[in-house]
């Protein structure tokens, strides 16, 4: 899971980017990669609403979000790694 944030704007940049290996089925994966781009995308913007924001807070929700997003739809527990990029 890939993010861009503007950290002097507190904002997303673009959409979340999501990249996976070997644990979908390609039925699955646009609709529950969908799923995840907005649920990551809302938690962000959360996230972003807090004074208190930092980078290791942005990395926990993100994976926080993937994870319990992957978690019910997929019943499975990949190994979930977030990239949070600054412009």
């Amino acid at each position: 899971m890939t993010v861009v944030v503007d950290f002097d704007k507190a904002s997303q940049m673009c959409e979340p980017w999501v990249e996976t290996r070997g644990w979908l089925d390609a039925d699955d994966a646009t609709k529950i990669t969908r799923e995840i781009v907005t649920l990551v995308s809302e938690a962000i913007d959360k996230e972003l609403a807090n004074p208190d924001w930092d980078r290791a807070s942005l990395t926990r929700r993100v994976r926080r979000a993937t994870g319990t997003c992957v978690n019910v739809r997929s019943r499975r527990r990949p190994m979930i790694i977030a990239v949070v990029i600054d412009t």
